[in-house]
């Protein structure tokens, strides 16, 4: 069972790796993480912590995606509540106080788990405490007869009208000092700082629980159906993060009743290759020529025009939908395009030649 927990600030790798000694264990995540993570086939993803400012956040669609790849994707404490809260629908597994408040919208805000530190070189220090925290320490000081309700309200209005960086402790301490006698302060100050944290509290619930659930061989919850929309802005991410998208062009009857011999066909396939990963979009007139070219080619034409009930009739015999055809298209046309493109360069048409071992066509 592979795990992979995404964490730092919350909770440190050895804290993780005592419940889970087989854990891999990675940075807070940013957009394209678990994404890229996919490569390294995971059974379960846990996100604790993830970036918020510094670069884009993970996105839904990454976590749609491991979802509908059948990985078990767990959210806690911080980033990983958020996503849970928002995903909890579609099969991510929220665990944890924070996102229970979340999900039950006794908490609204995203900054409420938000928290300024070092990197990893620092050992993800804190220089600032999220709000869900010191409002957990708060109403700890209460139930153990520390500080009153009032007291407590007034210092969360005070911390809650700070901006995230500037939330610490010693920020807290100031706001008591303003509503408490010496001895009341000096207890409340020992007081919190033993205090554990809420977020860490989390992560430590979900990580028993991947550990309970991989011991006993039990499993998760099977994620419901869900459409994953295959978008432009999805085939977008993908490029960017070099990522080989998973939908295939073609529909499971059809490849697997079509026995394929790629010899021969290689350099014909790295010229599509090519031209889907440099030409990504084409317009409706420039996929016209294709077409009739195809219709041509099928018999499927009627006077140098498209015979389109002729084309449907093929299109059927070849269990082809429409859908896959007018992408077959596009691609075709993107591969045309690139062809024109490369009509000029005659210094890779002899490295072709070179290559071949057809020399006596330099000469």
């Amino acid at each position: 069972m592979k795990v992979i927990v995404f964490a730092g600030p919350t909770i440190s790798e050895s804290e993780i790796t005592s419940v889970l000694p087989n854990a891999t264990v990675l940075p807070p995540a940013k957009q394209g993480d678990i994404l890229k993570t996919k490569a390294l086939k995971p059974n379960i993803i846990l996100l604790i912590d993830g970036i918020f400012e510094q670069h884009p956040a993970v996105w839904h669609k990454e976590i749609l995606d491991a979802i509908d790849s059948n990985i078990v994707v767990i959210g806690c404490s911080s980033m990983g509540a958020l996503r849970a809260t928002e995903l909890a629908l579609y099969g991510m597994i929220g665990v944890g106080d924070v996102f229970e408040s979340f999900d039950s919208g006794e908490i609204e805000d995203d900054d409420e788990v938000t928290l300024l530190h070092t990197d990893k070189s620092y050992g993800y220090g804190h220089i600032s405490e999220a709000l869900v925290d010191i409002k957990f320490t708060l109403k700890s000081s209460v139930k153990a007869g520390i500080i009153s309700d009032e007291v407590a309200t007034s210092i969360e209005s005070k911390l809650k009208e700070t901006w995230y960086p500037y939330r610490t402790y010693t920020l807290v301490f100031e706001a008591a000092a303003q509503l408490l006698e010496e001895e009341g302060l000096n207890q409340f100050i020992h007081f919190v700082n033993n205090a554990p944290s809420l977020k860490k509290l989390d992560a430590l619930k979900a990580l028993d629980l991947i550990k309970t659930t991989t011991e006993n061989k039990s499993v998760f919850p099977p994620a419901p159906n869900f459409d994953f929309s295959f978008t432009d802005a999805w085939q977008m991410m993908l490029d960017e993060f070099n990522v080989e998208e998973k939908t295939p062009y073609y529909s499971s009857h059809l490849l697997s009743n079509t026995a394929i011999n790629h010899d021969g066909y290689e350099t014909q396939i790295l010229s599509r290759y090519l031209a889907k990963k440099l030409i990504s979009e084409v317009s409706k007139e420039e996929t016209l020529p294709t077409m009739h070219k195809i219709a041509q080619k099928w018999a499927c034409s009627s006077n140098g025009q498209t015979d389109f009930n002729k084309l449907g009739k093929r299109l059927d015999s070849l269990s082809l939908t429409p859908d896959e055809f007018i992408q077959f298209i596009e691609r075709e046309t993107a591969l045309d395009l690139l062809k024109a493109k490369l009509s000029d360069q005659s210094s890779f048409a002899i490295d072709e030649i070179l290559s071949s071992g057809e020399l006596d066509k330099l000469n």
